[in-house]
């Protein structure tokens, strides 16, 4: 669902570009047809208009947050990574609201060397002597993955989705079976 979700966000990212005026393209005319153009196209996948209002409002906020000189300020492929950022962080925080329960805030923090020492060490945590060459290689592994997924900073606690993908595609890497 929430890979779904995040590959119409591109999709609707990319369509939704347009010319920049010389002053402040955040305009209530200029965000109102971000939103008519988000709405219009997801409006099939997500028929519960609530549901919808709540995520297109939520886009829309977080790209005039994040794009202040407007969808054409930046490149497709700024606009992909965001998207990417915006959809994985929209799709986790509802999950995990609705389904989980966590008390915990999905939130995204930046890379830094301590929250890299914090992942490795929760994949070091019972290890035995015997199996250190293999954790430190899906150590590498995981932290290379996570950082193609999120460049700048990693959803915390990590999407269980992602932590699936990834935990199969360095296992796969380890054993051989992928380069």
């Amino acid at each position: 669902m929430m890979r779904k979700l995040s590959i119409v966000l591109i999709f609707v990212f990319l369509s939704c570009k347009s010319p920049t005026p010389a002053k402040s393209i955040w305009t209530k005319d200029y965000e109102q047809s971000i939103y008519n153009n988000i709405d219009a196209s997801i409006k099939l996948r997500i028929p519960d208009e609530l549901r919808r209002k709540e995520l297109v409002t939520y886009v829309v906020r977080r790209l005039k947050s994040e794009l202040p000189g407007g969808m054409k300020s930046v490149s497709d492929d700024s606009v992909y990574k965001l998207s990417v950022k915006i959809g994985a962080e929209y799709g986790y925080a509802h999950a995990q609201k609705q389904d989980y329960e966590t008390g915990i805030t999905p939130a995204l923090r930046p890379w830094t060397p301590e929250l890299e020492k914090a992942l490795r060490g929760a994949i070091f945590t019972g290890e035995k002597k015997e199996d250190h060459q293999r954790n430190q290689s899906l150590c590498d592994c995981t932290i290379r993955e996570l950082r193609a997924i999120f460049p700048d900073s990693v959803m915390i606690p990590l999407p269980r989705h992602i932590i699936v993908t990834i935990t199969k595609t360095c296992q796969d890497e380890i054993t051989g079976k992928v380069k």
